[in-house]
């Protein structure tokens, strides 16, 4: 669709600007013709000058000849014309987000502008802040009530009396490495104390 308005556009601007340029051609004209008349006319006063002119050979009453030169007003209208339906060329120069220039103007203003947009900053930020942190909350007490805290039976007792997965039983082994080794360093420490 906005192919069709472009297309459209572009086709307008033609048909203008040929229309245009031909007004243009035919105000030159009607110039040109407007001078060979008046020179025509006053060859022909001149020629029948003894006998009065064209008025008096012919009998006229309103002989005045008055032809006004629009060639000015129609080359003036086909510049508005033109103007009107010329649209420039358009680049895209990406996205103005303001940059300094907005800024400027913001601390150029007047002391009451800057007031009211900082108080309006402000209460805006208290206003979303105000909204985030219940929902916050709801959050973190959500998740704690959704965590399942599992405890592992440390009692030997009550192990043998539920049931419970391999993995989350405890037990004391001792490894026989360690117990040698502890042996040897008691039997060490009596010789020394006797």
């Amino acid at each position: 669709m906005l192919n069709r308005i472009i297309r459209l556009q572009a086709a307008v601007e033609i048909v203008v600007n040929k229309t245009g340029d031909t007004l243009g051609l035919i105000a030159k004209q009607n110039t040109k013709m407007r001078t060979a008349i008046y020179q025509n006319r006053l060859a022909l006063d001149y020629l029948l000058a003894q006998e009065g002119g064209v008025c008096e050979k012919f009998n006229l009453n309103n002989c005045c000849l008055k032809i006004d030169d629009e060639g000015n007003a129609i080359s003036e209208l086909v510049r508005e014309m033109k103007k009107i339906t010329h649209v420039p060329v358009q680049t895209w120069n990406g996205i103005n987000l303001g940059g300094l220039e907005s800024w400027r103007q913001f601390f150029n203003g007047d002391w009451i502008t800057k007031m009211g947009i900082v108080l309006l900053g402000i209460f805006g930020g208290l206003l979303i802040i105000s909204c985030i942190i219940p929902c916050f909350t709801r959050l973190i007490h959500t998740i704690i009530q959704n965590t399942q805290f599992t405890t592992v039976p440390l009692d030997s007792e009550i192990i043998s009396n539920e049931k419970t997965h391999s993995l989350m039983v405890l037990r004391n082994e001792t490894i026989p490495v360690l117990s040698k080794t502890r042996k040897t360093a008691i039997k060490l420490k009596k010789p020394m104390n006797q």
